[in-house]
């Protein structure tokens, strides 16, 4: 995992698999004000990019 210090301050220390992992859980909640969120029918994000999370972190780390 990259360290906080190597890219800049960040809130939390997530692989962007896991960054993207919470977004697409967020994006799935239902709240009141919310005004719209992701359909529970569709894949979650790795799945409709059709990669795996080791996958993913090796092309990130790779690029």
């Amino acid at each position: 995992m990259v360290e906080a210090t190597e890219v800049g301050v960040c809130f939390l220390p997530l692989r962007l698999d896991q960054y993207l992992e919470r977004l697409d859980w967020t994006g799935r909640q239902t709240r009141p004000a919310k005004r719209g969120q992701i359909p529970a029918e569709l894949l979650p994000i790795l799945e409709r990019l059709r990669l795996s999370s080791e996958t993913w972190v090796e092309t990130v780390l790779n690029f």
